[in-house]
């Protein structure tokens, strides 16, 4: 619990709901420009974001989405702090939108699903390499 300083990111991380149906979404802000560690960072989560993009198809099993996702961001030395950091790393990358927060598909390690036409997916790269 501090001020926010310069320079340095701040995470908005919010849940809305619309005629019983749940959504999240989040945002990154910073006052003044970012160090470029931080910059090169983001740039790797839109790297990361664009490669789980190109694998969603119809017939993808929803672990091979992360196992790409998670194979990227170790390529680009990330590994250690993919979908955040430590105790609050997650192993997904996306999941379903419906009545919960959190649907299924989860596009991440655990149970497998498998991708089908229709399906309507968050794909989550706010805290892919911060």
């Amino acid at each position: 619990m501090r001020r926010i300083q310069p320079h340095e990111p701040v995470l908005l991380d919010y849940a809305g709901a619309l005629d019983g149906y749940h959504s999240d979404q989040a945002r990154l802000f910073s006052l003044g420009a970012l160090p470029e560690d931080l910059v090169a960072g983001y740039r790797a989560c839109l790297g990361i974001l664009e490669e789980v993009m190109a694998a969603l198809r119809p017939g993808v099993e929803a672990n091979d989405v992360f196992a790409r996702a998670a194979a990227l961001a170790g390529r680009l030395g990330y590994a250690d702090r993919f979908m955040n950091a430590g105790p609050a790393q997650v192993r997904f990358v996306g999941h379903g939108v419906g009545v919960e927060l959190d649907e299924i598909p989860y596009l991440g390690a655990g149970p497998n699903l498998t991708i089908e036409a229709g399906m309507t997916l968050v794909l989550g790269a706010e805290n892919a390499a911060t």
